[in-house]
């Protein structure tokens, strides 16, 4: 009785030599040799044509190849020429003679399974326009890393379009080690990645942006990139030291990170988690007239960084702007200043012996220097100030008024 054993190529050809890796991925076979009253086993190696002789006469026969199907497709084959009553089957991995006397070869026929890898790419959050990413993909256990039993790898990176774009390997000899790495920014994006198929897939890798597994049948390997985050408060007060007073009120929008507009409540305007980017802070009124309201917008930008100045914010000229990083609990503030004015009131009156000019109406000039810097004074912008005035210039307040009248003015400190 002869038994022999043939390895294929995926593409079907016979493997006239074969390399370690299949000796580690199911081509090394054993041969159990089953009959009434003894077992034995012998190894049959996967070189082609390599056989071995048994010559026994008057036993009940079987021979079961161990159980490869994981990788390889079996044909269990009855050759040419052979005696009476030899029998197989493919589903048992088994060949047998149900005659004492029978004798004859049997040929197992081992193919290697292929499968495909197909990799996507999703983007978040899914309000971010669609990019390209760019992928690679190598062998761990072949010749090299684009060869493996056979086989080569005859594209090695691709850029994929998150949404709906893919890249699809094909016909990937099961038992290779591919490893597919994502080319990202990880100072933007936190990046996991998720194979699925009939079988249970294991990344082998620690890294977020490689997925390395064995293939063993069709597979998917999805990556997401998502925006990262911090959280952030922002808050506003006034200019009261050395203990700022929390205000209430004023209206404020920040597109992106949250929707409208939005009041402030004992001093807090909004909390939570924002992603990473640029965006334009506006406050559209003060919490009171007695508060100076920004003057102009303020930019914040978040980084995917760690630790203080991840977030930064740029305030207008004259305005107030700060960020402060509470590292226990990774909560970066943004504190919004509005400064408290200073009620200024002027008013006109004519003593009792001048009554000849009680009717009459007087003009005044009121000139609001900044002293905050005593050795650099500056004008103060009108805008600053509230109250009633006819005419306003760089620095100055025209008006008129008549006997006892006044005007109410609400300037900023140091002024």
């Amino acid at each position: 009785m002869t038994v022999e054993k043939w390895q294929h190529y995926t593409d079907g050809t016979p493997d006239a030599q074969l390399d370690a890796d299949d000796q580690t991925n199911g081509a090394q076979n054993e041969v159990v040799l089953s009959w009434s009253w003894s077992n034995e086993t012998r190894d049959i190696a996967t070189a082609q044509n390599q056989y071995t002789n048994f010559h026994f006469t008057g036993l009940e026969m079987s021979v079961i190849e161990d159980d490869y199907t994981t990788y390889y497709d079996l044909d269990v084959e009855a050759a040419t020429g052979t005696e009476w009553d030899l029998n197989e089957n493919d589903a048992e991995r088994k060949a047998y003679w149900d005659n004492t006397f029978a004798g004859g070869t049997i040929v197992f026929h081992n193919t290697r399974k292929t499968a495909d890898v197909t990799i996507t790419k999703t983007l978040l959050p899914a309000t971010l326009a669609d990019e390209n990413f760019q992928f690679a993909a190598e062998f761990t256990n072949g010749s090299d890393a684009t060869h493996f039993e056979g086989y080569e790898l005859t594209t090695t990176d691709r850029f994929i379009a998150s949404g709906a774009g893919s890249w699809t390997i094909s016909g990937v000899p099961t038992g290779a080690q591919l490893k597919i790495t994502e080319t990202v920014d990880s100072t933007k994006y936190a990046t996991t990645a998720v194979g699925t198929s009939s079988s249970a897939v294991n990344d082998t890798d620690g890294a977020n942006n490689i997925f390395a597994f064995e293939v063993k049948d069709d597979t998917a390997v999805r990556f997401t990139n998502e925006l990262k985050q911090k959280y952030i408060k922002i808050v506003l007060v006034d200019d009261e030291t050395p203990s700022p007073n929390k205000l209430d009120g004023g209206t404020f929008t920040l597109p992106g990170i949250f929707d409208g507009t939005q009041l402030a409540a004992s001093g807090l305007i909004w909390e939570g988690y924002a992603y990473v980017g640029s965006y334009t802070f506006t406050q559209h009124t003060a919490p009171a007239h007695i508060y100076r309201k920004l003057q102009s917008v303020a930019t914040i930008k978040i980084t995917g960084t760690d630790g203080d100045g991840a977030v930064t914010a740029l305030p207008g000229t004259g305005d107030t702007v700060t960020v402060s990083y509470d590292s226990a609990n990774d909560i970066y503030t943004i504190t919004i200043v509005n400064p408290k004015l200073m009620l200024v009131s002027v008013k006109k009156l004519i003593d009792a012996q001048s009554s000849f000019f009680k009717t009459g109406t007087f003009g005044f000039t009121a000139t609001l220097t900044d002293v905050s810097d005593p050795l650099n004074p500056s004008p103060v912008q009108i805008s600053d100030v509230i109250g009633t005035r006819s005419t306003d210039a760089n620095g100055q307040i025209e008006f008129t008024l008549v006997n006892n009248q006044s005007v109410t003015m609400y300037v900023p400190r140091n002024t």
